[in-house]
């Protein structure tokens, strides 16, 4: 944890592009794109995506 907030930190006001497996590490993000099966599926802020069931476990496009 304390090497997410350094880089939290770190990259504050800066366009950033971060690939993660983990929903957690990109929660806090002001975009979100999900990719599935080399395309973007989706796009749009956490809590959208989750209404969406985006990128929730069983969804078409989950790696999980």
């Amino acid at each position: 944890m304390l090497i997410h907030a350094a880089i939290s930190k770190l990259v504050q006001g800066c366009p950033v592009i971060v690939v993660a497996h983990r929903l957690r590490t990109v929660a806090g993000a002001d975009n979100i794109v999900v990719l599935g099966n080399g395309a973007v599926v989706e796009q749009g802020q956490n809590q959208e995506l989750l209404e969406k069931k985006a990128y929730s476990p069983g969804s078409p496009h989950s790696a999980g």
